[in-house]
């Protein structure tokens, strides 16, 4: 049986013209206001000011492997497979971005030698070199630069938990799948999770919790959407019967000429 962990929140947004705030349960960088103006390439960030792009503090979830369930091998939460194919092409390197990566043993590679412009940085990552360039970085700040601990700057955006929370969300009480528990449960099973919140909302009085459901082949429980297809089919239907009673009651005649409007 497979259920859903969502994260839901509740945003008490004040009246700002300037930007926003969204609050969401994320792993390593769930926090975050938001003052982004995408331009054409929505992995660039414009216009940025410290005090609207704070340090990240993120509220962590575990599943507890010592709950109480069916499984006896503990219970495990998959956190990957989370982001849609439209969030990951989001965040797709920008146009224009070049990255050379050194070879081994060597210490020092110039901008001309890994053919990059004379204006390209370097970066290590598990003993590796690269030398990388991003077009206009004097006019735009990326996202490599606002979470340096979480975003590499040659493979850019990889955590779907990233993805999911960039996403913008339709209403101010909104859900964003968290992990996926692919296991059997029956009655009275108990499940733990283990929270590390590091993120408050009273401030603004927003509100966040966690919600476990279950799939089917249609997807969660969402009455929402069933409901509006509801409406929308019944509005529809009576503007049909409207049409059929005067159609009806009093039809107009095909081909008549004096109908037609002549200037």
């Amino acid at each position: 049986m497979l259920f859903c962990v969502c994260c839901a929140a509740r945003l008490g947004i004040p009246t700002v013209s300037s930007y926003y705030i969204r609050v969401f349960l994320l792993p390593a960088f769930r926090t975050y206001r938001s003052a982004f103006n995408h331009t054409h390439n929505p992995r660039a960030v414009h216009c940025l000011h410290p005090t609207l792009y704070p340090a990240l503090h993120a509220d962590i979830i575990n599943v507890n492997v010592e709950s109480t369930s069916s499984d006896p091998d503990g219970v495990v939460m998959d956190e990957t497979g989370i982001a849609w194919p439209s969030d990951t092409d989001k965040f797709i390197q920008v146009d224009g971005f070049k990255s050379y990566k050194w070879p081994e043993g060597v210490q020092a590679v110039t901008c001309t030698a890994a053919g990059l412009p004379d204006d390209c940085r370097t970066y290590t990552e598990d003993g590796q070199s690269w030398s990388f360039y991003y077009p206009s970085e004097e006019k735009h700040q990326y996202l490599y630069e606002a979470y340096p601990s979480q975003i590499s700057p040659i493979k850019g955006v990889t955590d779907e938990h990233f993805m999911v929370w960039m996403r913008t969300a339709a209403l101010p009480n909104f859900r964003k799948l968290y992990g996926i528990i692919d296991q059997n449960f029956r009655k009275n099973d108990e499940l733990i999770f283990d929270i590390n919140a590091n993120f408050e909302v009273d401030s603004f009085s927003g509100s966040k919790s966690i919600v476990i459901a279950q799939v089917g082949e249609f997807g969660g429980k969402n009455a929402y959407l069933g409901i509006a297809y509801i409406v929308v089919g019944c509005i529809s239907l009576m503007f049909a019967l409207l049409f059929v009673t005067k159609q009806i009651i009093s039809p107009r005649s095909v081909a008549d000429p004096s109908l037609l409007n002549w200037s």
